[in-house]
């Protein structure tokens, strides 16, 4: 009876120990995971930075190249206007 209790004792300690690496190594995995998948995430929270940075300044230099056309139309409708006051003054 002994030597069954002691059996059962050291399956059941044996097996403690082995679910205990197991989950140690399982935790190490996780962990190993975890880290993939945080590098991941940076790096590609750095290629969208880069991105928007590149749209931002596209839509800037956009904007620019707009404001400069709607300028240079208003100085040529003003030309203009200013032009026929002056035709109906000579008149």
């Amino acid at each position: 009876m002994r030597t069954k209790i002691g059996l059962i004792f050291s399956a059941a300690l044996l097996f403690a120990a082995v679910s205990q690496a197991e989950e140690s190594k399982v935790r190490q995995e996780a962990k190993k995971a975890g880290h993939e998948i945080g590098a991941a995430a940076r790096e590609v929270g750095e290629g969208t930075k880069k991105v928007t940075k590149e749209v931002g300044k596209a839509v800037v230099e956009a904007a620019r190249e707009t404001g400069h056309a709607f300028r240079d139309g208003a100085k040529e409708v003003k030309k203009a206007v200013q032009g026929e006051g002056e035709a109906e003054k000579k008149k």
